[in-house]
């Protein structure tokens, strides 16, 4: 996917991270020195978003939103390999496409007060997110 705008890259990579946390991927992974035996249910891991992507010895400051972020290594909320979602380009070509147009249409934005967050399970967010802009003529 090109991206018209390049100032948004940083934001696009990163808002699914901060507001996408309770996503959980099984695994099926076997313990290290133990063989692999047929009929023998495997060991399973869980690899939950949240974590992965708040590791900070792999992305500093991994708990701000920062839009300006560079370099960092890739998010781990959309999966990887085989397992990676067939719909992560779409989210961020829709992503990119809804900030263009608020930036657009809702000049000066800023936030007036508390915006206070859902619990940390699933799609999370603000609850209120009370804000101000300059009209658009």
């Amino acid at each position: 996917m090109r991206m018209k705008n390049r100032e948004l890259a940083g934001p696009i990579e990163w808002m699914p991270s901060t507001l996408i946390n309770g996503i959980h991927s099984m695994r099926v992974q076997f313990t290290p020195g133990r063989p692999a035996a047929l009929g023998r249910e495997p060991d399973r891991a869980k690899k939950h978003a949240l974590a992965a992507n708040r590791d900070p010895a792999v992305y500093d400051d991994p708990d701000r939103l920062d839009i300006s972020r560079v370099g960092a290594p890739a998010m781990q909320t959309f999966g990887a390999g085989m397992h990676y979602c067939l719909g992560a380009n779409l989210a961020r070509l829709e992503l990119a496409e809804a900030l263009a147009i608020m930036t657009r249409r809702m000049p000066n934005a800023h936030r007036t007060g508390p915006a206070p967050w859902k619990p940390l399970t699933g799609l999370s967010g603000p609850t209120t997110l009370p804000i101000e802009f300059d009209a658009v003529p």
